[in-house]
């Protein structure tokens, strides 16, 4: 058998991966553009469906209404992917705007409770929040780009969450300075060799590309974080960051 000496392993190692960043940076670039392309489009489908739900263009039945109604969610939850697929050029390319303040926990609830219902009432998926009902109690943050990251956590948790299934967020304050934000699913866990991938790779917790992951990350590390998995085979995935 050819023996391959030390230089060889190297070269066979970081060739792949310069090729690899290489292609990751021109697929990022290619998808922010076609989300661009993508949103008049949808836009006009989205407005059309709702022309006919509202009746303006004749009398709707009520199971008709309801079919539409779901056609419109199904475009929020694309303009929601869609704005993911632009935020992760932004973020790559260190130009994010952000707008931190200081902000109502309870005013970010509802907004990211709104964004969800979509996505979890076909499934009749409950999202269960636990902690923070205070009404004084407020953070520094983007409120936006906090909803992005609850809502990106809450839909790969969705992933795992079987029809009529529960999802945790549970609100922690530590030494009355921060707030620990945790996405607790009931999914099939994650085994150690997975957890390492997702560090090492960005692997997804569904096993493809890493894209809501890696926006996750950015987000968090936006409020000055770090995103913490936590995970145990059969007993599900928690994910964590602080504000």
């Amino acid at each position: 058998m050819p023996t391959v000496s030390n230089s060889q392993r190297v070269l066979s190692r970081g060739v792949p991966r310069r090729f690899e960043n290489r292609a990751s940076e021109a697929a990022v670039r290619v998808m922010s553009e076609t989300a661009h392309d993508l949103r008049a489009p949808l836009t006009t489908i989205r407005e059309s469906v709702r022309l006919v739900r509202d009746g303006d263009l004749g009398d709707v039945t009520p199971g008709q209404t309801i079919c539409l109604d779901s056609a419109i969610d199904q475009c929020h939850c694309m303009e929601q992917m869609i704005n993911d697929m632009v935020q992760v050029e932004r973020l790559r390319t260190g130009t994010p705007r952000v707008q931190r303040q200081w902000v109502s926990v309870r005013t970010v609830r509802e907004s990211i409770d709104e964004t969800l219902r979509p996505w979890v009432m076909p499934r009749d998926i409950d999202v269960l929040w636990d902690g923070g009902e205070d009404p004084k109690l407020r953070i520094f943050a983007d409120p936006a780009m906090l909803r992005r990251l609850i809502v990106n956590l809450v839909t790969n948790a969705l992933r795992v969450t079987p029809q009529s299934g529960q999802i945790l967020i549970r609100l922690q304050e530590l030494d009355s300075l921060f707030l620990r934000w945790s996405v607790v699913d009931m999914g099939r866990g994650l085994t150690q060799r997975e957890l390492e991938s997702i560090a090492d790779r960005q692997v997804s917790f569904s096993g493809g590309e890493g894209l809501g992951l890696s926006i996750c990350r950015q987000l968090a590390a936006l409020h000055f974080s770090k995103l913490t998995i936590q995970s145990r085979l059969g007993s599900g995935t928690e994910v964590s960051f602080q504000t």
